[in-house]
């Protein structure tokens, strides 16, 4: 059985843990040695060639070489989910982390304000928990970019193949990746 596989290359599931390897997040560290070599490589308006440069879309080229064509419209249907899983996920973060602090600390201000003028604020922890936030928004950030830059990776070696689909028709019959 396990031969029969391997002449098909690897299954979606396969393809997929690789391929979130490939793109995570962690990479997205600013002085990670691939973003020195993206943000000179990310130069006017032709991104897919300069892309194609970077080392981790060429493994993730080869991880797809293999894959059939309805394996890579799965994984493609997968990623547009993740992308946008991802996204949800991160406007929430910005709106738990930026919005409703900045809001509660306006609001109070403005009902409160001899209290507020009166507070004892301490400038280093208030850079502190800058800091930290920004920090945070920082990881969702990198995941969020890493997830769209898969998705956008997938299409890609979809219509490099001539394989076109719109994705939403077929998210209800696929399942989603285990792990």
């Amino acid at each position: 059985m396990e031969e029969d596989t391997e002449e098909c290359g690897p299954t979606a599931q396969d393809a997929w843990r690789l391929l979130t390897r490939v793109f995570s997040s962690w990479k997205f560290i600013p002085f990670h040695p691939n973003n020195i070599r993206i943000s000179v490589l990310r130069f006017g308006n032709n991104f897919i060639s300069q892309s194609r440069e970077l080392t981790y879309w060429k493994r993730a080229e080869k991880i797809v070489a293999d894959v059939t064509n309805h394996d890579l419209q799965r994984l493609k249907v997968w990623a547009e989910i993740n992308r946008r899983q991802s996204e949800n996920f991160f406007r929430v973060m910005l709106v738990m982390y930026i919005t409703i602090p900045i809001t509660a600390a306006l609001v109070l201000g403005q009902l409160y304000p001899a209290e507020w003028a009166s507070l004892d604020i301490n400038l280093e922890e208030l850079i502190l928990m800058f800091a930290v936030y920004t920090f945070v928004l920082m990881v969702f950030f990198a995941g969020h970019w890493k997830a769209r830059e898969m998705d956008d990776f997938l299409q890609l070696a979809l219509a490099e193949r001539g394989v076109f689909t719109s994705g939403g028709e077929q998210a209800g019959e696929l399942n989603l990746p285990e792990g």
